[in-house]
């Protein structure tokens, strides 16, 4: 009753999405997180080159500072390899399912033969 007045929620037409594609997608997703992981493990050892090298000099305010940066980075990339696992995850339920529905799809049609040919061959027409 009340949906009319303020606005109710409108339906969104749903998508046809193609299986391959999307798997395509994630397939795309986990490389680019891969390349970003690189990167994040690389400023970190970077940065825990240059703490190093701060506390030798001395420096133990900027050394401290950089390998807090660093323990940063290693959260970032503990994260980013809880998403690339997810995708993944994803990815192999999507191919999956393709494949199921492909021998469904194959199961079916092996049904529908055998019943035409069931019906082509009747014990009448044997006689």
């Amino acid at each position: 009753m009340f949906n009319n007045l303020f606005g109710a929620k409108k339906q969104e037409p749903k998508k046809n999405l193609d299986a391959h594609a999307v798997s395509e997608n994630i397939a795309q997703k986990i490389e680019d997180i891969g390349i970003r992981c690189k990167k994040m493990e690389n400023d970190s050892a970077e940065l825990k080159k240059k703490a190093v090298a701060k506390k030798k000099a001395g420096d133990n305010r900027s050394a401290i500072v950089m390998l807090k940066k660093s323990k940063m980075y290693e959260k970032e990339l503990a994260k980013l390899e809880g998403q690339m696992m997810m995708l993944e995850q994803q990815q192999m339920m999507i191919q999956s399912a393709e494949f199921d529905n492909g021998v469904f799809q194959g199961m079916k049609e092996g049904k529908d033969v055998m019943t035409n040919l069931q019906e082509n061959m009747k014990i009448e027409d044997m006689e």
